[in-house]
C-alpha cells in the first residue's frame, strides 16, 4: 500500500495480489484515494494511475511530492499475530529524505493464555481493592482526627491517598477496556483474515468493484483494530510508568529504602533551580548553533534538532567531524566547559550533599533496623497481639498521649490502661489489654528485645560527672544541716595523694551511697537503699 500527499491532493495506492490489469478505477479507502493494483507494477509498468490522471511511472512520484508511505500486512497462523509494517518517506526535509519505519502486532489471546491472563487481571484488581480499602479507612480516621480536634487536615496527609484513589480508578478504566479487546480477539482476527481469505479473486461473475470494495472494508477494519490496540497499549505503558513512581514513592516507607525518596526531597529545591540554569543555557547554545551552524550542518538544522543535538552532546556523543570547522570546535569546547564542568558536577554536588544528610538523619534515628528484621518483627508483632489481646498502636498512642508528663512506663502503668475511664466525660476508649496482666506482661517482653527502648546507661567524663557529684554534695549536705565543703574537703585534702581520677571518683561514691542511707532513714524512719532518681530530687 502506497501513500503520499502529491501537491495539496493525498493519494493512497493500495496493492495487492490480483488478475486485474493495471489502471482500475480507484475507490474510497480511509478518506483517500485507494488503488488496487500489483505491487510490482509500479516498475514493470508504463503507465500508472495517480487520482483521475495517467502518468508515466517515473514521473509517479515526482518533485511536488511530500510523504510516501509503504504499509505490509502479515499473518502468523502458528503463533496467532497479525502485523502491520509501514514505511514512512518524507520529502520535504531540509537536505534529504527522512524515513521512519514503524511495526503494529495484533496477538490473539485463547485457551490457557487467555485463562492466565484473567487470572493475572482478577489478581491485579483484588489488590486494588485492598489499597481502595485501605485508602477509605485512612480518610476515615483523618475525619475523626478533624471532627474531634477541629483541625483542617494538611495537604501531605491527603496527597498520597488521593495519588492512590487517582490510580485506582485509572487502572479499573484501562481494565475495563483492555478484558474486553484481549476475550475478543479472537473473533475479531478469524473476522478479518477469514474475509481477506475468502474474497474470490479468481471468479468473473463478481465485479471487480465490488471484490476491490469488500477487500478494503476489510483492511480498513484490521487498520482500526491495530490502531486502537496500538492506543490501548500506550495508556498501558503510561500506567505502567505512573505505577512505578508510586512505588518508589512507597520505599519512603522505611529509613534504609527512603534512601532515593529522601535524597530528591533533600535536594528537590536546588535541583529546580538548577534546571531552570540549565534550560536557558541549553536554549542560548541551542539558538546560536541553529543561526551560525544550521545552514551547512544538519544536526543544527532547526532550533529543535538543534536542541536533540546539544542534550546528546550534553550525555558525550559529540557531532561527527566537530573539530574540522574552527568555530564548531569553538563552540563545542565552550559547551562542554560550561556543561560537563560545571554544571554536571554542580548537580553531582547538589545530590551528594542531600544524600549524606539523608545517612546523617539515619544514623542519629535509633529505631531504625534492617528492612527484613521490620517486616518480620511486624508480621510477628500482629499475631502477638491477636493472641495475646494486645491494642493497636493507635489506641496505645491515643492513650499515652493523655498523659504528657510521663516520660516512661512500666507494667504498673500499662495495667491502669486496661481499666476503663473512671471520668463519664472522656470520649474517647483507652488503650486495653484484653488479656489482662499476661497481656501486659507478654507486651512488655516483646519490646523489651529492643535495644533502643531499654534504659540508658549514663556515661559522662570525668570533668562531668564530678562537677555533676559535686552538686549532688552540696544538695545533701544543705539537707542535713553539714557544713557545704564538708564532702568536698576529704577529696581536696587527698589530691596530692598517687589517686587516679578513677579512684576519686569511686571513693566520692561510696561516700555518697553512705549519705544517701543517712537520708532515706532519716526520712522514712529505715535503713535501706535510696534510688539514684530520689536523690537527685
Amino acid at each position: 500500500m502506497w501513500r503520499f500527499t502529491s501537491g495539496e491532493v493525498p493519494v493512497t495506492l493500495i496493492t495487492l495480489v490480483t488478475k486485474e490489469r493495471l489502471g482500475v478505477a480507484h475507490t474510497s479507502f480511509s478518506e483517500k484515494i485507494g488503488v488496487a493494483d500489483f505491487l510490482n507494477s509500479i516498475t514493470e509498468n508504463v503507465y500508472l494511475h495517480r487520482g483521475d490522471d495517467m502518468l508515466a511511472t517515473h514521473d509517479f512520484i515526482d518533485s511536488l511530492t511530500e510523504v510516501v508511505t509503504v504499509e505490509f500486512a502479515f499473518y502468523s497462523p502458528q503463533y496467532g499475530i497479525s502485523s502491520l509494517l509501514s514505511i514512512h518517506g518524507t520529502y520535504t526535509g531540509s537536505q534529504e529524505v527522512t524515513v521512519i519505519s514503524k511495526l503494529q502486532h495484533y496477538e490473539i489471546i485463547e485457551g490457557q493464555s487467555l485463562i492466565i491472563y484473567l487470572l493475572a487481571q482478577g489478581t491485579v484488581l483484588f489488590f486494588a481493592g485492598l489499597l481502595f480499602c485501605d485508602n477509605m479507612l485512612h480518610f476515615a480516621r483523618i475525619y475523626k482526627k478533624c471532627r474531634r480536634g477541629k483541625k483542617v487536615p494538611s495537604v501531605q496527609s491527603l496527597f498520597i491517598p488521593l495519588l492512590d484513589l487517582t490510580i485506582i480508578s485509572v487502572l479499573i478504566y484501562f481494565l475495563a477496556i483492555r478484558t474486553p479487546s484481549k476475550i475478543n480477539t479472537k473473533s475479531k482476527t478469524e473476522e478479518i483474515i477469514g474475509g481477506l481469505a475468502s474474497i474470490p479473486w479468481s471468479d468473473t461473475s463478481m465485479q471487480p468493484h465490488e471484490k476491490k470494495d469488500y477487500y478494503f472494508e476489510m483492511l480498513s477494519d484490521w487498520l482500526v483494530i491495530i490502531e486502537e490496540e496500538e492506543e490501548i497499549n500506550t495508556f498501558c505503558s503510561e500506567l505502567l510508568i505512573m505505577l512505578m513512581l508510586r512505588i518508589i514513592v512507597a520505599t519512603a516507607c522505611h529509613p534504609r529504602l527512603a534512601i532515593l525518596t529522601g535524597t530528591i526531597l533533600h535536594a528537590l529545591d536546588d535541583l529546580f533551580h538548577t534546571c531552570i540554569l540549565v534550560a536557558m543555557l541549553i536554549f542560548g547554545f541551542a539558538r546560536v548553533a541553529n543561526w551560525r551552524f544550521g545552514h551547512e550542518r544538519e544536526e543544527f538544522a532547526t532550533f529543535t534538532t538543534s536542541m536533540e543535538t546539544l542534550l546528546e552532546m550534553a550525555l558525550g556523543n559529540f557531532v561527527v567531524g566537530w573539530s574540522e570547522n574552527q568555530e564548531l570546535a569553538i563552540f563545542t569546547v565552550l559547551f562542554c566547559i560550561v556543561m560537563f564542568i560545571l554544571i554536571l558536577n554542580f548537580i553531582l554536588a547538589i545530590i551528594v550533599e542531600a544524600y549524606m544528610q539523608v545517612r546523617r538523619e539515619n544514623d542519629e534515628l535509633v529505631i531504625e533496623q534492617n528492612f527484613f528484621r521490620d517486616v518480620h518483627d511486624s508480621v510477628v508483632n500482629h499475631l502477638a497481639a491477636i493472641r495475646y489481646g494486645w491494642p493497636w498502636p493507635s489506641q496505645l498512642a491515643g492513650a499515652l498521649a493523655q498523659q504528657p508528663a510521663k516520660l516512661t512506663i512500666g507494667f504498673d502503668g500499662l495495667m491502669k490502661l486496661a481499666d476503663e475511664p473512671e471520668d463519664d466525660d472522656v470520649p474517647v476508649k483507652t488503650a486495653c489489654f484484653s488479656r489482662g496482666s499476661k497481656g501486659v506482661f507478654t507486651f512488655m517482653h516483646w519490646y523489651s528485645q529492643y535495644q533502643f527502648l531499654r534504659p540508658q546507661e549514663i556515661t559522662l567524663r570525668p570533668k562531668e560527672q564530678k562537677e555533676l557529684i559535686d552538686g549532688v554534695e552540696e544538695r545533701i549536705a544543705k539537707l542535713l544541716g553539714l557544713p557545704c565543703r564538708s564532702l568536698t574537703s576529704y577529696s581536696h585534702r587527698n589530691s596530692n595523694m598517687s589517686h587516679t581520677i578513677s579512684d576519686r571518683m569511686a571513693m566520692q561514691s561510696s561516700a555518697l551511697y553512705t549519705l544517701q542511707e543517712r537520708m532515706h532513714g532519716k526520712e522514712t524512719g529505715q535503713r535501706g537503699p535510696a534510688t539514684w532518681p530520689e536523690v537527685v530530687a
